[in-house]
């Protein structure tokens, strides 16, 4: 496997729209071998690296080697220069000048050709998260992009109550887990119905993923969605969303906050490396859009103002669930029974429509008490 790194911001949604299937390199002790098992006709796969040895570098996307040739730049045609991804002739040779100097058309070069992505058809898996108070109504999920990082199970936030974790460290080895972009996921949104819930192990709007792949995966979300479905976004970074609204479909598309409580302060431990909860209610509040929703989940202990502070973000829908997983149960503080369900009527008595998810049993249903069963 052979990486090819791409840091300039543009160049990945040029590579995953398929404007971009070339790139040129210089002729060095890395790409020599290359040319030579390639001539030899051996298959050769390219790793295509956003921010490659970046603290948050990760693979995009992953390809056959298609063709690699011995070029010389004096032989540039405009029409290859929009095939490797520039606007103009002229801009990609100034690049290559600051990049080798100004001897840079005296060097040797490979041109390196990928087939443009063309992802398989995946359908959407049909989840029994449970965000709906009808069970009529059916929730997909797809995962458009993984990063699959080590060190981080998917996700830099690193929340000690992520339900995503130990999925991962179970299936890890899976192709569902194979780091990069699935277009063939998004393709297959044709096959959902009612409401699809997009990136359900990755926050797609952390500070690391790159805006042109944002930006990517949301339009295609709407060419893809041929049902009309409810497209639903999730995020504890909603200050992305500014950036993002011009993309989104309001007629269809939702955007939403997990938002557990107003302040970790309340907490004897370091609950997550995501935005601090008070810093997302803030950013959300001031995202215009008329499909909000708020996920509180897990619910943890509260401060008085944290139901005013909800109604202010102006949302159509919440959901409140409590914390599944039972190791950082024991170590989170939660709500009490009558705080959460004073809220809930609050909620609603503002027209918000309200789900309380089936693991909030343990904390208002006094016939539950504290059995696991609703895990």
């Amino acid at each position: 496997m052979v990486a090819i790194s791409f840091s300039i911001e543009k160049l990945i949604y040029r590579i995953l729209s398929g404007v971009k299937i070339t790139t040129i390199r210089q002729l060095n002790n890395k790409w020599k071998p290359v040319l030579e098992k390639f001539n030899e006709g051996k298959d050769i796969t390219l790793q295509h690296y956003y921010k490659q040895r970046s603290k948050f570098s990760f693979k995009f996307i992953e390809t056959g080697l298609k063709n690699i040739e011995v070029y010389n730049l004096r032989n540039m045609t405009q029409q290859d220069a929009i095939i490797d991804g520039g606007d103009t002739k002229e801009e990609l040779l100034e690049f290559f000048k600051m990049q080798y100097g100004k001897n840079y058309l005296e060097e040797e070069y490979v041109r390196i050709w990928w087939p443009a992505p063309n992802g398989i058809i995946t359908k959407p898996n049909n989840t029994q998260i449970d965000w709906f108070n009808s069970k009529q109504e059916k929730l997909y999920t797809i995962n458009p992009l993984v990063l699959n990082k080590k060190d981080c199970l998917n996700c830099f936030y690193k929340c000690i109550y992520c339900y995503a974790k130990n999925m991962y460290i179970r299936f890890k080895n899976k192709d569902n887990f194979t780091p990069g972009v699935y277009e063939g996921r998004l393709k297959g949104l044709k096959y959902a119905k009612d409401n699809v819930f997009i990136s359900s192990i990755i926050d797609l709007f952390h500070d690391c993923i790159p805006n042109s792949l944002i930006s990517y995966i949301i339009e295609k979300t709407n060419e893809y969605n041929e049902n009309n479905c409810n497209l639903y976004f999730l995020t504890k970074n909603p200050l992305r969303y500014q950036t993002f609204l011009n993309y989104f479909d309001n007629e269809t598309t939702w955007l939403g906050a997990t938002i557990e409580t107003d302040s970790y302060k309340s907490q004897s431990y370091q609950v997550s490396a995501a935005p601090d909860p008070e810093k997302r209610i803030v950013h959300f509040k001031k995202v215009d859009y008329p499909n909000k929703f708020v996920s509180i989940e897990p619910i943890l202990r509260f401060n008085k103002s944290f139901i005013k502070k909800i109604l202010e973000i102006n949302p159509r829908l919440i959901f409140i669930g409590a914390n599944s997983d039972i190791h950082s149960r024991k170590i989170l503080k939660e709500p009490k029974r009558k705080e959460i369900l004073e809220a809930i009527e609050i909620f609603k008595e503002n027209g918000i429509e309200v789900v309380k998810k089936g693991n909030l049993k343990r904390l208002i249903d006094k016939k539950v008490g504290k059995i696991d069963y609703y895990i």
